[in-house]
């Protein structure tokens, strides 16, 4: 295991980049062609689902079956259209945080529910392709949030306990995934409303309100309240 005193796992779209209103727009346009239409409510359900979950859920809830790589390749080729438009910006705070975790030798990684193409292809977008040695597709894995198999996956990959690591996240299901998974969730409010995340340890409206000592801080509670009980 891993001496750091934590680690931290980011979400990708809506933590890092700033990129869900493109990655929406390239969804919706997409299940739309393949003949479905989704209310708030379906959004809502899977925003930080796999493609797979989403075309479980298009199935089951609206009897439309689409073809799994037809539909990922069409959604990602959409994206891309509209990042060549309006090119994807990571957040502020972003860099700083990315700087201050380097500085002192803090494990992170990033674990999403995006396909590892859309990861690898905003990284490259926002000059962050180098910051970041652990990637974890739920798309690749084969897990979905709000199931925590991501987080646990990723934790086994810095070598890190579950209890000593930090999800920073935006959605629902990913806070949820994040707390099943038995870590400290920072929610960031880029996407859903503060009160929609309650259920995170930390709501922040950006992450220039993050710093070393407040993760750090975070993190040694959540520790100590886990071995304790």
């Amino acid at each position: 295991m891993s001496l750091a005193p934590f680690a931290v796992i980011f979400d990708a779209d809506g933590v890092l980049f700033d990129s869900e209103r493109l990655s929406l727009a390239a969804f919706l346009e997409t299940v739309a062609e393949f003949g479905a239409q989704l209310d708030g409510d379906d959004i809502v359900a899977n925003c930080g689902q796999t493609d797979a979950a989403i075309l479980t859920y298009l199935a089951r809830h609206h009897g439309a079956e689409i073809e799994y790589e037809a539909f990922k390749a069409r959604k990602f080729e959409k994206y891309r259209e509209k990042v060549a438009e309006e090119p994807v910006e990571v957040f502020e705070g972003v860099v700083d945080l990315l700087d201050a975790l380097t500085q002192r030798e803090i494990p992170f990684a990033i674990a999403s529910s995006g396909s590892p193409e859309k990861i690898e292809f905003n990284l490259f977008q926002t000059g962050l392709a180098d910051r970041f040695r652990v990637l974890v597709s739920g798309e690749e894995l084969g897990t979905s949030k709000p199931e925590p198999g991501i987080f646990i996956h990723t934790a086994q990959l810095l070598e890190v306990s579950q209890n000593r690591c930090v999800v920073i996240e935006d959605s629902v299901n990913g806070v949820s995934a994040a707390k099943a998974a038995n870590m400290t969730c920072v929610a960031v409010t880029n996407t859903f409303h503060r009160t929609q995340l309650r259920h995170a340890d930390l709501v922040i409206d950006s992450l220039t309100e993050l710093s070393f000592v407040r993760l750090h801080d975070l993190a040694l509670r959540h520790h100590v309240q886990s071995v304790l009980g």
